[in-house]
């Protein structure tokens, strides 16, 4: 609870809680304007060099041509998406395990430094007429290997529960998260539109390229690299300093009992190479190998270790779930939505996208905030009821969505699905709770791995299935994503039934 002695120390409490929060509403706000541009801009390529000549603005016109260039831009989408995402899938391995053992500011600032070795790139090629994509994909394929985006999103949720030992504040503290993205979205999307019709889809990027830097330079002065473990210890000193149920000397009696702990996992790594030792390339190899063994045996003892009751199979079912919304909202949002409203009967430009982005944005907070208080706050409601409210919301929206042809239906598609952003945070701190302090950070990375393999996956399966359907009936992928979150759906009104049978059993006792 927060200080209420006077009015400045209250305000200097509320600073010390803000940490990652900046870093994702910057990071966010640059991907809304990354993204349309991007998106329009390799459309917009792609078209100029299967039909020479041809008005790429007045497609809609001519079905034939349009659909000839909504198949290949999406062959395209599903090869950029995986010149990153295969070697991202084997450095967010290293960089998580790297994480757990010295600290999340690491991970964060190699994978923001990616992401604008990335967009960089794409400004450069849609700059200069007749530039290849390859371009773009000889750099992503490079920029994977930071870990991209998904190191960021995976190392900003884990240093808030770092900071945060409180299992209720981690849920609120991951949602207003979520919302603050929401917020950045928002506005990063309705300014870009702006942006849009009055710069060249290079600038725009350059704009998202600058937030990027920013968000760098907060990171290194803001967030500590400290092992997981001590940050812990210090948050909870801290936290009992504030509340002032210190008895006198017991801050200097921690102080000396921190001295006499033995080194941190950090401290035995850092031990293997000392000031003036030699280190060839083999010993890195081996370290790096090692830590991968190592990660990957903790996943494995996280996931299959004995638990009380059913929490195993609760977090079993919460990744599972986790995996099929990735490949859901990845698949959908990357590229295809885009494409499917740049075809007819919609036929949207540019602007048009970007506003829409933003006003479902703003949609999708006010679900937020409405699930925050009303759900959470107010109704009392557990993770899993939640959950079950968060995958009928995404169900309906996706439903919506493929029956549309008018652009009401879009927005009303958007309306009834508000609720879904409650779930990505929701889940992840619903699988915090089944796990113990040390091993949320093998659980976040173990996200991190499976959010990677999906958005792959989604690039390849969504994109396909759009590709063979975009000519009679391109609504159809989106069905495919509603049967996905239905069966997350089934698997947690399983889990729902399970907890309420176990309380009931309990009571009974």
């Amino acid at each position: 609870m927060a200080p209420s002695k006077s009015g400045m120390k209250t305000i200097k409490w509320l600073i010390s809680e803000v940490t990652v929060e900046p870093i994702t509403f910057l990071n966010f706000m640059a991907l809304a304007y990354y993204s349309v541009p991007m998106q329009v801009g390799i459309y917009r390529v792609i078209c100029e060099e299967i039909l020479p000549g041809v008005d790429c603005n007045r497609l809609s016109s001519n079905p034939e041509y349009e659909d000839k260039v909504q198949r290949a831009t999406s062959i395209w989408a599903q090869v950029l998406i995986a010149s990153y995402l295969l070697p991202a899938l084997f450095s967010d391995t290293i960089m998580g395990a790297v994480g757990d053992m010295y600290g999340r500011q690491i991970n964060i600032l190699i994978g923001i430094a990616g992401m604008m070795l990335s967009w960089y790139s794409t400004a450069v090629v849609l700059s200069y007429p007749g530039a290849s994509l390859i371009i773009i994909l000889a750099f992503n394929f490079v920029a994977g290997a930071t870990g991209f985006l998904t190191i960021v999103a995976i190392s900003a949720f884990a240093y808030l529960a770092d900071v945060e030992p409180d299992h209720e504040n981690l849920t609120v503290r991951m949602v207003i998260l979520s919302m603050i993205n929401a917020v950045a979205s928002v506005i990063g999307s309705l300014t870009a539109a702006v942006a849009i019709h009055s710069l060249s889809e290079a600038g725009v990027i350059l704009i998202s390229l600058i937030l990027l830097a920013f968000a760098f330079f907060y990171t290194l002065l803001r967030i500590k690299q400290i092992p997981p473990t001590q940050m812990r210890r210090l948050v909870e000193q801290r936290n009992r300093k504030l509340q002032n149920v210190e008895p006198p000397g017991q801050q200097m009696e921690m102080e000396m009992k921190k001295r006499q702990d033995g080194p941190t996992e950090a401290n035995v790594h850092g031990e293997q190479n000392m000031p003036g030792e030699k280190t060839t390339c083999l010993k890195q190899a081996r370290l790096v190998m090692t830590t991968v063994k190592k990660l990957l045996l903790d996943v494995y003892r996280t996931y299959t270790k004995p638990r009380p009751g059913h929490r195993r199979m609760y977090v079993w079912i919460a990744s599972l779930v986790y995996f099929l919304q990735v490949i859901v909202d990845m698949g959908l949002q990357q590229s295809v939505l885009s494409l499917y409203l740049l075809r007819r009967p919609f036929s949207w430009t540019p602007e048009e996208i970007s506003v829409f982005r933003g006003i479902s944005a703003a949609i999708n907070a006010f679900g937020s905030v409405v699930g925050i208080v009303v759900l959470k706050k107010l109704l009392k409601c557990g993770d899993v009821t939640i959950l079950i409210i968060a995958l009928t919301s995404c169900i309906v929206d996706r439903i919506f969505t493929g029956f549309s042809t008018q652009n009401w239906m879009i927005y009303t598609s958007v309306t009834c699905g508000c609720l879904s952003t409650l779930l990505v945070p929701t889940m992840k701190s619903f699988t915090a709770k089944l796990v113990g302090h040390d091993e949320v950070g093998k659980i976040f990375t173990a996200f991190g791995l499976g959010s990677d393999l999906a958005h792959l996956l989604s690039a390849v399966l969504l994109n396909s299935i759009y590709t063979a359907t975009v000519s009679f009936f391109p609504g159809s992928v989106f069905f495919f994503g509603a049967s996905l979150s239905f069966i997350g759906l089934v698997l947690f009104c399983f889990v729902w039934f399970e907890l309420k049978r176990d309380s009931s059993s309990a009571a009974c006792d």
